[in-house]
């Protein structure tokens, strides 16, 4: 495969940079360009030193040592040579790619899925009982797509094996669920397949990585989202978030803060989300769009949701945006760890806190209505209590019947006004 071929293969925020290096821009270095390179490789500190190496050892050891190094060196180039085009038809213009085409490599892929296997196998049909006998085999079909996709990739993963391993023990606790994922890529199947049974959702920049992606994983469930920020904006951005409207915790849509994402499809507002991944948008550039939106967005999901606590990832807290936003927007407090370039948060529910709230300052405040009308009967015999407060009129506590007696004596106890 050409190498411009497999330029055009990659999502359009990389081409750009891959077209821009002058390893993968050009094809046309002569033979004396790379022997250039190799003598101003290989000739440095080492090589002028060797001199006086060889004056402090001896003749015959330090022959012997320049032959060792020498054959070392030669078996190093041999091997970069080797994996260059391990796969036919394809180059592998980068180290960490040539790494991942070694089997090796695709092996400590598979160390990330076994938990999950044992416990999907109880999954399938073919498996009635949890016995301690492992009499199951079968597992899932989603699970076995994503091993041979992975076994037979040759691309290197987004993360390292360290940073998903902090993702799966979430997910092994709460699989399946509802996982939102900002990004699209080649690790998005292993993410579905670690949800099983769940919904795993991912938001995407790039129109035409999409389109690729689908091609080759079509089950994946992916929405394209349009961004109108600039990692350039972050400075002005953070201080727009300070501002007491992008305080406030309510729905993305509704919401006056202009960090906020209000163009994803309806329904992701909609649902109560399990785990948020923020492994998207672009962000190593000046001109890229920057994760200052996802991030804040991801809280504010994760704070309006119903009740119970989100899990919340950011990925390349090593760069500043990253860094500084997820500190700011997910709260240093809920930080639960950190491993390599990921962020691992636990927010809770502040819908919850904030209902709590306005509940205890009516029920301070709301005029005692004891007895229901004929038209409430059926309301109040359910024995809960409620409070309603219409616009400009006061509020009003409205007491179940079984309650009424009790609520009398407290109340003349407590002297509450009638």
């Amino acid at each position: 495969m050409r190498n411009q071929d497999m330029i055009d293969q990659l999502p359009v925020h990389n081409k750009d940079l891959e077209n821009w290096l002058p390893v993968t821009a050009s094809r046309k270095a002569k033979w004396w360009y790379s022997a250039f390179h190799n003598i101003t490789a290989t000739v440095g500190a080492g090589v002028l030193g060797l001199p006086f190496a060889v004056s402090q050892l001896g003749w015959i050891p330090g022959i012997i040592g320049i032959t060792i190094s020498w054959l070392v060196t030669l078996y190093s180039f041999w091997q970069l040579i080797d994996l260059h085009e391990a796969v036919p038809g394809k180059r592998f213009g980068r180290y960490s790619e040539s790494s991942f085409s070694s089997p090796q490599h695709n092996a400590s892929l598979k160390s990330v899925i076994p938990p999950v296997i044992s416990a999907n196998s109880h999954d399938s049909k073919d498996c009635s009982t949890l016995s301690l006998a492992p009499t199951c085999t079968k597992i899932s079909p989603s699970l076995a797509h994503a091993l041979v996709h992975y076994v037979t990739l040759n691309i290197t993963p987004q993360q390292t094996f360290k940073e998903i391993s902090v993702s799966l023990r979430v997910l092994e606790k709460k699989s399946p669920c509802n996982f939102l994922v900002f990004g699209l890529g080649h690790d998005s199947l292993m993410w579905t397949a670690l949800n099983h049974g769940g919904r795993t959702v991912f938001l995407e920049e790039d129109k035409s990585w999409i389109e690729q992606i689908k091609k080759q994983l079509p089950t994946l469930e992916s929405y394209h989202v349009s961004y109108d920020t600039k990692v350039t904006q972050a400075d002005e951005l953070m201080e727009i978030g300070m501002r007491e409207e992008c305080k406030v915790v309510e729905d993305p849509r509704f919401s006056k803060c202009k960090l906020a994402l209000k163009g994803l499809p309806s329904e992701m507002y909609d649902i109560d989300w399990d785990l948020i991944m923020v492994d998207a948008p672009t962000g190593y550039f000046d001109g890229a769009p920057g994760r200052m939106s996802a991030i804040y967005t991801a809280g504010l999901m994760a704070r309006n949701k119903e009740m119970g606590e989100t899990d919340v990832f950011v990925h390349d807290v090593d760069r500043v945006v990253e860094d500084n936003f997820s500190k700011s927007f997910l709260c240093e407090g809920y930080l639960q760890e950190q491993e390599g370039r990921i962020r691992h948060f636990t927010i809770p529910s502040h819908r919850t806190r904030l209902v709590g709230k306005v509940k205890k300052d009516l029920l301070t405040s709301a005029t005692w209505r004891v007895g229901p009308q004929e038209e409430d009967k059926e309301k109040f015999n359910d024995g809960k209590l409620s409070v309603t407060n219409q616009p400009a009129t006061t509020p009003m506590m409205h007491v179940p019947v079984s309650w009424q007696e009790g609520l009398q004596k407290r109340r003349r106890w407590r002297r509450l006004p009638h």
